[in-house]
């Protein structure tokens, strides 16, 4: 057992170090390890080789270097504690683009014509409208789930909630195909 290198017991590591350091620096940064590929894969092998999708998202670009840079250090600390060593296959760190402006304008002026109430949130990196920033202006609307649960099986929005949405996307798409400039 102790000439065992487990890859997998290294990726699991660095798994709860990611939620940690998160953790550890109190800044309301997003993080996930939602991919993981183990070779070979069996249940009676060692792990030779895990990788291990990370990500860390923040507004500010700064806490998610600091959050990186620590977790970095310490799942090397870790890995080499086992005997495992690590590389980084990739390293990209993306800037938190911000969402059209006049959009979210547009988007705020008809949601108070519908008698809707709204707010304006930051939103980070991964969205499919910040990858559509990148061509035409995008912004988001977003609707209320109860209890704030997003990106979870146990999402549920108010069916009411979906109409006021539904509403405000089409009144919105109107304004924007018929404004005369």
């Amino acid at each position: 057992m102790s000439m065992r290198r487990d890859a997998l017991r290294a990726a699991a590591r660095a798994i709860e170090s990611l939620y940690v350091e998160v953790a550890r620096e109190n800044a309301g940064a997003h993080a996930s390890a939602a991919r993981i590929s183990v070779y070979p894969n069996s249940p009676n092998v060692v792990a030779g080789q895990a990788r291990v999708w990370f990500e860390i998202r923040h507004e500010d670009e700064a806490v998610v270097v600091a959050i990186s840079d620590r977790f970095l250090k310490r799942i090397e600390r870790e890995a080499r504690e086992i005997g495992v060593g690590i590389s980084i296959a990739a390293d990209e760190r993306r800037s938190a683009p911000l969402l059209d402006p006049a959009g979210v304008e547009l988007i705020m002026a008809v949601a108070s014509d519908l008698g809707c109430k709204a707010m304006t949130l930051k939103t980070i990196t991964g969205h499919d409208a910040l990858a559509i920033q990148k061509r035409i202006p995008a912004s988001l609307i977003f609707v209320p789930s109860q209890g704030g649960l997003s990106h979870n099986p146990r999402e549920f929005t108010a069916p009411e909630a979906l109409d006021k949405g539904y509403a405000v996307l089409v009144e919105t798409l109107w304004h924007m195909v018929t404004a005369q400039e």
